[in-house]
Parts: C-alpha cells; sequence; structure tokens
C-alpha cells in the first residue's frame, strides 16, 4: 500500500470514530494553494458532512469579542498571499455555494509574484498573483479583501514608523482598489508582538489571524486569531476532514484516539 493510500486509510478509520463527536467550536480553515474548481468543491462537500457552516470571519472575531452569536459548527474560509488560483478555482466554488470567504492580498505585490516566499517553497514559487481589477471583482462578488501589509516584512523587527507604514498604507491602498473597508489583517510570516498587535487595532483592523493552530476559543483575542492550516494539493477526502478536525498528521489522529478508546 502506497503512503498516500495509507495516510487515507487512516484519516478514514479516525473520522469513523471521531463523527461521533460533532464539531461545536469554530474554527478558521488556512488556504494558500487551493486545487482546480472541482476538487475545491470536494472540501465544500466534507466540510457540510461534517456539520461544518461557512461564515465570515468578521462574525467569528465578533463571537471571540463577546459581541455575536455564532452557529454551531461555524467555519471561516480564509486564503493567504493573494494567488490568482484562489480566485479561478476557489471564488468560483465559493459564489456557487454563497459561501463566504476571506482573501489576504499584500498590497505591494499586486500583478506580480510571491517574492517573500523562498525558492524551497513549492510549486507556487513564482506563480502570479491577484491583480487590483482581481480584488475589485472579488469584493464586488461579496468576499472579503484582508491585508497582508504592504509588502510583507516581519513586523516585529521593524521600526515603529516603518511598521505603521506597512499596516495602514497596505490597508489604504486595498480599499482604494476594492472601494470597501479592509478591516481583516494577515500578520505576514506570523511575526507580531504587543506593539504590532496594537499598531493593527489602532488602524482599524477589527479582525487578525496569527500563527497558532486550533480552533478558536471563547477567550482568543480577535486580533489573534488561531487556524488550521490546509496543505496544498489536492487532499483526499478523508485526508482533508482529519485537517479539519484539527489532526495534522495520521499519528495526532491516532493520538486523538487512543484516550476515547481506553
Amino acid at each position: 500500500m502506497s503512503g498516500e493510500r495509507l495516510r487515507e486509510a487512516v484519516y478514514g478509520a479516525a473520522n469513523v470514530v471521531l463523527a461521533r463527536f460533532p464539531p461545536s467550536a469554530p474554527l478558521i480553515l488556512a488556504f494558500r494553494r487551493v486545487p482546480e474548481a472541482p476538487h475545491f468543491s470536494r472540501y465544500l462537500d466534507v466540510l457540510r458532512r461534517l456539520g461544518r457552516r461557512p461564515v465570515p470571519l468578521q462574525a467569528v472575531a465578533a463571537w471571540a469579542r463577546g459581541t455575536g452569536p455564532l452557529v454551531p459548527g461555524a467555519v471561516a474560509l480564509t486564503f493567504d498571499d493573494g494567488y490568482r488560483s484562489q480566485r479561478e478555482n476557489a471564488a468560483l466554488v465559493l459564489r456557487q455555494a454563497r459561501a463566504p470567504a476571506t482573501f489576504f492580498a499584500v498590497a505591494g505585490a499586486l500583478g506580480g509574484t510571491a517574492f517573500w516566499r523562498p525558492p524551497t517553497a513549492g510549486e507556487e514559487d513564482g506563480a502570479p498573483l491577484m491583480t487590483a481589477d482581481d480584488l475589485a471583482a472579488l469584493a464586488a462578488d461579496g468576499f472579503e479583501i484582508g491585508s497582508q501589509s504592504t509588502s510583507h516584512r516581519y513586523l516585529a523587527y521593524l521600526r515603529p514608523e516603518d511598521r505603521r507604514l506597512e499596516i495602514e498604507e497596505g490597508k489604504a491602498r486595498l480599499e482604494a482598489v476594492t472601494g470597501s473597508p479592509v478591516r481583516a489583517f494577515r500578520y505576514p510570516f506570523g511575526s507580531f508582538d504587543r506593539e504590532v498587535v496594537r499598531q493593527v487595532e489602532a488602524a482599524g483592523f477589527t479582525a487578525a489571524v496569527a500563527a497558532g493552530s486550533g480552533v478558536v476559543r471563547a477567550d482568543d483575542l480577535p486580533l489573534l486569531l488561531p487556524r488550521v492550516e490546509i496543505p496544498g494539493g489536492a487532499l483526499g477526502r478523508h485526508r482533508f476532514a482529519g485537517h479539519v478536525r484539527g489532526s495534522a498528521t495520521p499519528l495526532k489522529v491516532l493520538a486523538r484516539l487512543l484516550p476515547r478508546l481506553t
């Protein structure tokens, strides 16, 4: 049995047991590389079968802030870096399903490539990013556009003034492109400290995603929301379901199962 088939078998067995435990805590999924539209559509089918219901990222932030309710099994879908393939594949499926989503973009790199990613980053290295027109079209379709700063720098290591420009200028540029307020932020490289978070809040952002992995809990800060990263490529149904349930590897699936089986 090949490694991929073995992983699918392990995830499949784990999912049978985990299906007895319906989802409750909200979840934020982070996509970067997305498969072609027909395969991405299967991801939405899996979410429905798992009892997950797509909601806006801002709704999750409001829930964490204590100012709004959430439906059981809420899941927010987010997309990093602003690759054009995200619009061509994921956005098409999401629009047809009337599912909300947030697309993060680097304001100073629209229409270019992800220069911040090293050559070892994989097949997305050098892949085209969305243009200003692409982002405007997404916003017109009702999707949220979030900022990933102006030039994707390590914010925690910048001088306060440079940091402010990265945060505020990126927001202003994207608002000019979309004609809508930009209220969601993603920390480039997951780099932040207390001062960075303060400046993000001062700039008017109401939701921001951090590098932590896991479900969102009621005591999480709206500007430090954790996410579950979905690997790129076309994942099998069981493997995708395992990631949605917070199991990043087959070993983690088994680690979650053992306490329940003993």
